[in-house]
């Protein structure tokens, strides 16, 4: 750990990678209010995320207890942007739902620039851009002449050359940007990002008080992020906690996780000193990834040759395993038999972090089917739950004149008439599949199917008169409600009257009553309600494929995370994972498409053209996650590291950041790292989880 070698104690302060910064900045919040225990309500913590609140909490008390005090009154831990939210209210700040109608607005004034495209994908890629260019104060030139004689210089091509594509994007970026605040002004509303960097402005130039903040886990800050904590912290009642290793050698831009901590030196212009309350100590796992990942030094055969004449013993032993799947089951299932394994040691705090959702998927799978419970921090689209697919039913149902397929998964929907009981419901159901659409032939239609129920009860006085009632109330409810959206299905309409309709459709069915017992269903309900709220006073109007992809996009791109109890398992993506720490580790699918991965980066501009503006680059968001990586392989004293050599027979391109990694271990120990022994495990049956039929 790097020491600050200036007489006055910083306020910013450097972890070691080996550290546990969580429990790290409990011990400094206590040491540092120790006169005031057990009183903390005047100090902020101030995280990224939440995700390991509670964890924190928990830390807090242990430490405040072993000082004699068994309670604490506060802190409070928020994320920044929802403690200035908390202190500084913002007027007419803008909804996100309603910001996207307005810029679709906006996007659909320009026809001439999107051409045959999908305005609403268009759209929440414009967004993204826009958010940037404001969030790090990028400014487009006022003249477009100017704005494509630098995207041009961007592309290395001449302003007379640059070809019709690049030059479309151009106009349409610099159109938009400009009709955009326009828009913006007219209105007198605020988006986000500029609210924000409002709010930033507004706490610089006020005194914190008697407030006491802390901050930590912070790793990517934008300029105005930077000089708002400048400002607070040359007030000795902030103080900020940041992880890794400081190599002020190491120039911004470049990929390597020692370039997080020295970019935001220089960003914040304040010296950086060690905690002097960590546990730090130079571990041999640590001395070797540092070596692995030196920006300089030499070649990586020389490197790897001193390194094993100072350390002749394997730094990996005990700590690190490195497990290649022949495929993503037999990844998922090794992740699952060595958490297994890990559980019954005793470890109580297990992390698995990947931003392979498919993955994710089998592996949470594979571990409940076995009776252990995840806490999916990651969570997953909401549009993938059932209670959406519910929706989505009754939606082609309508669009496809109550075709059989689509209209008997929405019956036998749990999502469905909650207000009748639901053996009832499922025999009238079945009634209908049996003996009108299968014995009919019928595909779809409900006159036809009114028509087969006619000649069923003619042909056969068996059939009882309550049976078709029963079965004519079902289709009967099945139009009533299909009539609010049947009239939308033509022309194009305020979006508010389609939110409205399909509102009352829903409320019809009683596809709403059973929405609100179910977590992803009072999600959805709450998102319509946002819609709603989105769509008051939109001038805007559209078709219903096009209010069909506004509503599919919102739910694709709204995360659920559904309530777990106790769970000793974590799963996160590595984003979620810059202040995690665990009594033992997964990192699963680390291929090239995961990590560093593509990622969120805009569609928009290369990164030539993104340094010009003072946006973030593609080189700069992955040294980010090659930071957060290089932090997790010391977040916990057990590791494995899982990765695909094939899938389907084709090869799959290993994570560079892990061949690195095992090509430094092969050069140093002239063998490959350890599995732990389940490249067996997961061939031998006996280590599936199986349910047994007696207690014995």
């Amino acid at each position: 750990m790097k020491q600050n070698s200036g007489a006055e104690p910083s306020s910013v302060l450097l972890a070691g990678f080996d550290e546990d910064i969580l429990s790290t900045l409990a011990k400094l919040v206590i040491s540092s209010n120790r006169d005031s225990l057990p009183d903390l309500s005047s100090v902020v913590i101030l995280l990224p995320g939440l995700e390991c609140a509670a964890r924190l909490r928990r830390l807090l008390l242990e430490v405040a207890g072993r000082e004699g005090f068994p309670a604490l009154l506060g802190p409070r831990i928020q994320t920044l942007r929802g403690w200035l939210a908390q202190r500084f209210v913002t007027p007419a700040k803008l909804n996100p739902r309603r910001r996207e109608l307005l810029l679709t607005e906006v996007l659909l004034g320009h026809p001439q620039l999107y051409g045959k495209g999908q305005p609403w994908a268009l759209t929440r890629n414009l967004a993204k851009l826009f958010d940037e260019l404001t969030l790090y104060r990028g400014e487009l030139p006022e003249r477009y002449a100017e704005f494509r004689s630098l995207v041009a210089d961007g592309y290395r091509t001449g302003p007379d050359k640059i070809p019709e594509a690049l030059s479309r994007e151009a106009a349409l970026i610099h159109t938009l940007w400009q009709a955009w605040r326009s828009q913006l002004a007219a209105e007198g509303v605020l988006e986000p990002a500029t609210a924000y960097l409002k709010q930033l402005a507004e706490c610089s130039g006020e005194p914190l008080e008697d407030t006491k903040l802390y901050l930590a886990g912070f790793h990517d800050i934008s300029g105005a992020e930077a000089a708002w904590l400048r400002g607070i912290l040359q007030d000795s009642r902030a103080t900020l906690l940041l992880q890794g290793n400081l190599d002020t050698s190491i120039e911004d831009g470049c990929c390597h996780p020692d370039a997080i901590p020295a970019r935001i030196q220089r960003l914040i212009a304040i010296p950086l000193s060690g905690t002097g309350i960590g546990e730090s100590s130079g571990s041999p796992l640590g001395e070797f990834l540092d070596s692995v990942y030196q920006a300089t030094g030499g070649h990586l055969l020389r490197r790897a040759r001193e390194f094993a004449t100072r350390y002749p013993d394997d730094p990996l032993a005990g700590r690190l395993l490195l497990f290649a799947a022949s495929g993503r089951d037999q990844e998922a299932r090794a992740v699952e038999i060595q958490v297994r394994s890990w559980l019954l040691e005793g470890r109580r705090q297990i992390g698995i972090v990947t931003d392979n959702r498919r993955l994710a998927r089998q592996i949470r799978s594979l571990l409940e089917q076995g009776g252990v419970m995840v806490d999916d921090s990651a969570g997953w689209a909401l549009s993938t739950t059932s209670a959406a697919a519910s929706l989505e039913r009754w939606l082609q149902a309508v669009e496809q004149e109550f075709d059989q397929q689509p209209l008997l998964d929405l019956l036998k929907s749990p999502f469905l008439f909650a207000d009748q009981p639901r053996n009832q419901r499922l025999s009238t159901v079945y009634r209908l599949e049996r003996d009108i659409i299968r014995n009919g032939n019928i595909a779809r239609g409900v006159w036809r199917y009114r028509n087969q129920l006619r000649l069923r009860q003619h042909h056969l006085p068996h059939w009882t008169r309550r049976a078709a009632r029963e079965v004519e109330a079902l289709l009967d409810r099945l139009e009533e409600a299909a009539a609010p959206l049947q009239s939308l299905l033509a022309g194009t309409h305020p979006p508010r009257e389609m939110i409205a309709a399909l509102q009352h459709s829903m409320d019809l069915l009683g596809m709403e009553q059973a929405m609100s017992d179910d977590d992803a269903g009072k999600n959805i309900l709450a998102e319509l309600e946002q819609l709603a709220l989105a769509a008051e006073g939109s001038g805007l109007v559209m078709s219903w494929q096009e209010f069909r992809s506004w509503l599919g996009g919102t739910l694709e791109h709204i995360n659920f995370c559904p309530p777990v109890g106790d769970s000793h398992v974590q799963l996160l993506n590595l984003s979620q994972s810059g202040l995690a720490n665990f009594d033992a580790l997964v990192l699963a699918g680390t291929e090239l498409d995961y990590l560093p991965g593509a990622g969120a980066h805009s569609p928009f501009f290369n990164d030539s053209v993104r340094l010009e503006l003072g946006l973030p680059t593609r080189q700069e968001r992955n040294s980010v996650r090659f930071y957060l990586f290089r932090r997790l392989l010391q977040a916990a004293p057990r590791t494995l590291i899982t990765l695909r050599r094939e899938q389907d027979g084709e090869p799959v391109n290993p994570s560079p950041w892990i061949e690195s990694l095992r090509a430094f271990y092969r050069l140093a120990y002239r063998q490959e790292p350890k599995d732990g022994g389940l490249s067996s495990l997961v061939l031998d049956p006996r280590a599936a989880v199986f349910r047994c039929d007696t207690d014995t």
